[in-house]
């Protein structure tokens, strides 16, 4: 299974009752995804599986306040600012990517095996 990455507050909310279901990447993504913290070099497995289940390009110049909060931040601003964070700058394109978090009894019916596989660099579930 792949590692995703999250900042720590957004994987809390991944945890609540209303948890985010977009996140934005330069890369296109599909399929499950194990959610880590930290950084490549030393990952949290967080416990957490995404499903991401619809990915599309979008112009960051039309993104709104809505598509922040979606995403599970307080408004566009925040967004962009954690895009000039990682990324130096605003990028005029990005993907899209529509998730859901999934409970352990949809992770079994995904693959009886899913839970007994390793996810790279200790991250496991």
């Amino acid at each position: 299974m792949r590692r995703i990455f999250f900042i720590k507050p957004l994987v809390e909310k991944m945890r609540s009752s209303d948890p985010p279901f977009v996140t934005f990447r330069r890369q296109r993504k599909s399929g499950l995804y194990m959610v880590c913290s930290g950084g490549r070099f030393h990952p949290r497995e967080e416990g957490i599986v995404i499903k991401v289940w619809r990915s599309a390009v979008v112009s960051t110049s039309e993104l709104t306040d809505q598509d922040a909060r979606d995403a599970g931040l307080s408004g566009l601003e925040e967004l962009f600012g954690l895009f000039r964070k990682w990324y130096g700058e605003v990028p005029a394109k990005m993907f899209k990517n529509w998730f859901v978090v999934l409970q352990p009894e949809e992770l079994e019916s995904q693959s009886p095996r899913l839970l007994e596989r390793k996810v790279g660099a200790g991250c496991l579930l």
